[in-house]
């Protein structure tokens, strides 16, 4: 199997003048930043203030949600009585970030004995069971509160009845047939699909419990890492909560720490930065077994332990990267033997960690444009495996039509996870190629959207400055895309760059910029004999020894027509 080849197709917005120009003149901005907000759905002026100014008292009432209220009893009621309470996170960074902010929610509320846990990846996986439960009530918890977890945990929930443990299940995920029986669920997927909460993340929800138990936003900093490094939709009020929460998470000891070992600045983080370089050194430690280092460095107050944790997380990261670039070359060798199946990648190996699956899967998944399943083989003959799906599949759906070859599978349309034994793998392998090929029969490479075409001559630093009114972008509200036809190529300027980074130089109208596309080397032969190109690409401020001025950053190329 190559690399698919297949070029995107680019569809590019077209500008309605006439609404364009009747908002901007409505809210004082240019027609093109009018357009940009229609295409985001805020057609209307009030909606358009509304997303250029988000602001938390834009939030809806955290007690809106089924059994926050149920659940800010009962927590009061373990602050009248002493009691000692646990807060059962996950591994992952929204895992993280929703347990060290419920913890220190519930330490300003006035709960004195508040103590965190976390499941072993290797060990535990995913989610409360009955062993946490046991271990709870040997330390003689009286209250435990999961977040962004336990909403499938029944077993654990019938343990924690039977040990006399109140348990709060506070979650995002797919709920199942039926609720765990516990004292309060508080889950967004439980309301109406409208609830502005309904694609909270698992900060999120922690964030509207201790909004809801303190009477104030709490937290806000902690949810947008949450949000950000979860990838849940970055629209409505998910948008708020990260907009609000980088404007104070440089504050916080452990993030400011971290940021520094990744050699950013503090003061100036964009979502950009959780997702890319903070969030994968949070992610490090849990990927490779314990994550109790992360948490520690968002529970940290104290700026020598936060140095010292962002250090080993930084070093956590450096192995984290070279365990994945081993599998990635491993992957892509075993897959020249299994090009048999064409609509689908399924690959296993016995030394693979099942931290870092997920990772090696998306890789593969967006190189060959094909869903792929990467597979983590223990020695019991028991495999965990990490699946990525591709635009347009339903790759839950197509797990469930291959799950008598499965022991457990889970996720949803984009992302799963599933558990398989050794002897089912190739009737797996075969199955699930074929399930894919019934679902899709034909792959392509997925449209390149563009919010509008420009001329370079229009574009400088205060047009990008105007552009960055409509951050913080990320999943569901992306980066803008801009194209421009027929622009100059300086082909003396073409060159590839280390990492196979395409670097050139692009003019209109007396107007040059630099432009730069990150792995795009396979392009380099395509263009070097055009005198003129089209060129989709983001606008965005580099600096550079002091100096900055405006870089593209290319999404495609192509010679103009």
């Amino acid at each position: 199997m190559t690399p698919s080849g297949d070029r995107p197709r680019w569809e590019i917005a077209q500008m309605d003048p006439r609404r364009a120009r009747a908002l901007a003149t409505e809210i004082e901005v240019s027609p093109l930043l009018a357009h940009l907000l229609i295409r985001r759905g805020a057609a209307d002026p009030e909606a358009a203030r509304r997303f250029l100014a988000p602001s938390l008292d834009q939030l809806s009432d955290p007690c809106s949600l089924e059994d926050m209220g149920r659940a800010v009893q009962r927590i009061t009621r373990a602050r009248e009585q002493g009691e000692r309470v646990l807060v059962f996170g996950d591994y992952d960074v929204d895992g993280c970030a929703s347990t060290a902010l419920l913890v220190r929610a519930l330490h300003a509320f006035g709960i004195e004995q508040c103590d965190a846990a976390l499941p072993d990846r290797m060990s535990d996986g995913y989610g409360l069971n009955p062993d946490h439960v046991e271990a709870a009530a040997f330390a003689r918890i009286s209250l435990l509160i999961t977040v962004d977890n336990g909403v499938r945990s029944h077993e654990a929930a019938q343990a924690a009845r039977e040990r006399g443990i109140d348990l709060i299940i506070t979650d995002h995920h797919q709920l199942g047939d039926t609720l765990p029986e516990a004292y309060a669920v508080v889950n967004p997927m439980r309301q109406d699909p409208s609830h502005p909460a309904y694609h909270a993340c698992g900060a999120g929800v922690a964030f509207r419990l201790a909004t809801a138990l303190l009477g104030r936003p709490f937290g806000t900093d902690l949810a947008a890492l949450g949000t950000v490094a979860d990838v849940v939709p970055l629209v409505g009020e998910n948008r708020i909560i990260v907009a609000e929460g980088l404007r104070t998470i440089g504050e916080r000891p452990g993030i400011r720490a971290l940021a520094r070992v990744a050699d950013l600045d503090p003061a100036t983080l964009r979502a950009e930065d959780l997702g890319f370089q903070l969030g994968p050194r949070i992610n490090a430690a849990g990927r490779l077994g314990d994550a109790h280092a992360s948490l520690d460095l968002l529970l940290s107050d104290d700026e020598r332990e936060s140095t010292r944790l962002a250090r080993e997380l930084d070093q956590a990261n450096r192995r984290r990267r070279e365990e994945e670039a081993r599998m990635l070359e491993e992957a892509e060798a075993l897959l020249e033997a299994h090009s048999d199946h064409p609509n689908s990648i399924v690959l296993h190996h016995p030394e693979w960690s099942q931290g870092i699956v997920g990772i090696v899967a998306s890789r593969m998944q967006r190189r060959y444009n094909r869903p792929a399943i990467l597979i983590a083989m223990g020695a019991n003959g028991i495999g965990k495996g990490s699946a990525r799906g591709v635009a347009g599949l339903d790759l839950s759906a197509v797990l469930a039509e291959c799950s008598d070859h499965l022991v457990t599978f889970g996720g949803h349309q984009a992302a799963a996870g599933l558990t398989v034994e050794s002897a089912e793998l190739e009737r797996f392998r075969a199955r699930f190629d074929e399930a894919v090929a019934q679902a899709m029969p034909a792959f392509h490479a997925p449209p390149l959207q563009i919010d509008a075409q420009a001329s370079l001559t229009n574009i400088d630093a205060g047009f990008v400055q105007r552009l960055a009114q409509l951050e913080p972008f990320g999943h569901g509200n992306p980066a803008i895309v801009l194209c421009t036809m027929n622009a100059t190529l300086r082909r003396d300027a073409l060159r590839v760059l280390r990492g196979g980074h395409l670097k050139l130089v692009v003019e209109e109208g007396g107007r040059a910029f630099d432009a730069i596309g990150f792995r795009m080397e396979t392009l380099a032969e395509e263009i070097q004999d055009a005198r003129a190109v089209d060129v989709a690409y983001t606008p965005q401020l580099n600096t550079w020894r002091g100096q900055t001025s405006v870089q593209l950053l290319l999404k495609d190329i192509r010679p103009a027509e």
